[in-house]
């Protein structure tokens, strides 16, 4: 499905939110990541588990209810591609933690949504209104304010193009998603995708540490950590993403990503007892506003 093309009030719906799911899904990967990090775990390995347990997941999952894994030519192509940006998005934004505060890498990851919306304008002449605009400047606000404020913050020039590099490809991740509009089943689509990325990954990871290098997690808080990325963060986020692009197109999907930082401060303030101070309420209500603009915009 196209952007320019119009779906029932219903679609719309579904897709805002799937895109709502999609984006709390994917604001939980720095609580996996920072503490597979802390534990002296690489990026190549952490996101070959990631991707390798997903894989496995939702393979045995298909398996169980018969489903095919068939690819025409097109669709393999289409899905390579996928897995290929999808690979480049995880391993830079996952690398930029540990070159910078996560919180920042979080905030600079949402030019996405911009560039996103800069990409269809451009390539595929998707009128720039307003209302998208002011989404996007209302949903960097917010995450800005949500992350930077307030304490010393640790910033470093490779960061920045790590993290600018991840923004770039999440968002062609989630243009391709929409416009080319594989005839896949949801399952298959993802498993594919997964499957190709991983092993991405992995091609990275051996040439840069060697084959040697390869290991399983250790001991239950690695194992659950890994699987916790799988799951929430992999096979979710990709699952709702994918029914939020075809139905509510690639931009309006990007600007509702602006939650994804929002769960990282949820989670803050209900799970480890962080103060919840004006200048969180301030992005929250900015985020929140954001994601009402792009609602509207679209007549869900």
């Amino acid at each position: 499905m196209s952007d320019n093309r119009v779906p029932s009030r219903n679609g719309l719906a579904v897709g805002a939110l799937c895109g709502i799911l999609a984006a709390v899904c994917y604001g939980a990967n720095p609580l996996g990541a920072v503490m597979l990090h802390r534990a002296g775990i690489g990026t190549g390995h952490m996101l070959m588990w990631r991707f390798a347990f997903a894989a496995m997941l939702l393979g045995g999952w298909m398996l169980v209810r018969r489903e095919s894994f068939g690819l025409t030519r097109r669709n393999l192509m289409v899905t390579l591609l996928l897995g290929a940006l999808f690979a480049v998005s995880s391993q830079t934004f996952y690398a930029s933690f540990l070159l910078m505060d996560v919180g920042i890498a979080c905030t600079l990851l949402f030019i996405y949504p911009i560039l996103t919306a800069l990409m269809m304008a451009v390539c595929f002449g998707e009128r720039l209104t307003l209302a998208t605009l002011g989404a996007c400047a209302l949903a960097f606000a917010g995450i800005a304010v949500l992350s930077l404020g307030g304490g010393e913050h640790r910033v470093s020039v490779e960061g920045l193009v790590l993290v600018g590099l991840s923004a770039l490809t999440y968002a062609l991740y989630i243009i391709v998603l929409n416009r080319s509009a594989p005839k896949l089943s949801l399952s298959a689509l993802t498993f594919w995708v997964l499957l190709f990325c991983l092993m991405g990954v992995a091609g990275w990871t051996a040439c840069s540490a060697g084959v040697s290098a390869f290991t399983l997690p250790k001991g239950g808080e690695q194992w659950g950590y890994a699987l916790f990325l799988a799951v929430v963060p992999t096979l979710l986020s990709l699952m709702f993403m994918a029914v939020s692009a075809r139905r509510l197109g690639s931009t309006p999907t990007a600007i509702l990503g602006a939650l994804e930082p929002l769960t990282a401060v949820a989670v803050g303030v209900l799970v480890f007892g962080e103060a919840l101070t004006v200048r969180l309420g301030i992005g929250t209500v900015c985020v929140l506003l954001a994601v009402g603009l792009t609602l509207l915009r679209r007549r869900v």
